[in-house]
């Protein structure tokens, strides 16, 4: 007489940054389960990592990492599979696939800070800018997971490099540190400085506006961050005309608007004398 035996599988959901949850599965040895992941970040599972656990006591191990098997020579790894939703997929279930796995989604943040004091901030003066992707490894060294998948660099409003200008002094300190040593004109106000991320076909912008305070004769200037929300998939947009002295400039319809409604008023007095001109000549006669 056979007795079935079971065994316990525990799948969790950890996203940094994000609710996640975590519940039980119940399997039977010789099946086959498929441990589901709610938060997916990157629809080819690039950014998706599991873990298994066999017990509280013992380390974990990764099964899976940036979407693709790890060490797939060993023995139970020919048994893993990755699904299109970044499922975790277990075929041929045995007592020593019984654990905790966790699937882990890394975050990060891309950000520009300026090394000169506002305060200090002068036309024409050198200032730079720092463009740091913050990891879980660190701003500067980067970490592993995204070390070999990203880059950021400094780009113009067409979405070009900026390279091969002598105004612009660019250093690289890694795949994810970047900075940015230019000298400010007048001619850059209200001018945005913008920082790509860029990851295979992904690509992601954060900048800053360079404006200055207190008027366009005013030789004090302050730098400011920008409204930092990602831009996926499109070049930045062009920045506005900078270096104007017409701030208070009225738009062209505006204008043209006050010139054609008082002659319109104008066409349509003398239209209307000129028609109750004879009537009333008539009128006239008509009386006598």
């Amino acid at each position: 007489r056979c007795l079935s035996c079971c065994c316990c599988l525990l799948p969790r959901c950890l996203v940094l940054g994000v609710n996640g949850g975590s519940h039980s599965l119940y399997s039977s040895v010789g099946d086959d389960v498929s441990l589901p992941c709610t938060n997916v970040v990157h629809p080819d599972c690039s950014s998706t990592v599991w873990l298994f656990s066999r017990t509280e006591s013992h380390s974990a191990t990764e099964k899976v990492f940036q979407g693709k098997i790890q060490n797939e020579g060993n023995e139970g790894s020919e048994r893993l599979g990755v699904g299109s939703d970044c499922s975790l997929r277990v075929r041929n279930i045995g007592t020593e696939d019984t654990g905790v796995y966790d699937t882990t989604v890394y975050l990060s943040v891309l950000t520009i800070s300026m090394s000169t004091p506002e305060t200090d901030l002068k036309y024409p003066r050198n200032v730079t800018l720092r463009c740091s992707l913050l990891t879980y490894g660190g701003p500067v060294t980067c970490d592993s997971f995204v070390r070999d998948i990203v880059r950021v660099s400094w780009v113009n409003e067409t979405g070009g490099e900026l390279q091969g200008d002598p105004r612009y002094q660019v250093t690289r300190v890694s795949g994810c540190d970047i900075t940015l040593t230019v000298k400010l004109w007048r001619k850059d106000k209200n001018r945005k400085w913008w920082c790509q991320l860029t990851e295979g076909t992904r690509k992601t912008f954060v900048y800053l506006t360079s404006k200055v305070s207190g008027g366009t004769m005013d030789p004090v200037g302050t730098i400011i961050t920008a409204p930092q929300q990602p831009i996926d998939g499109e070049s930045p947009p062009k920045p506005s005309h900078s270096g104007t002295n017409n701030i208070n400039e009225l738009p062209i319809s505006r204008i043209v608007l006050c010139v054609a409604l008082p002659l319109m008023v104008i066409v349509y007095a003398v239209y209307t004398t000129r028609r109750n001109r004879p009537l009333a000549e008539v009128s006239s006669v008509i009386e006598l």
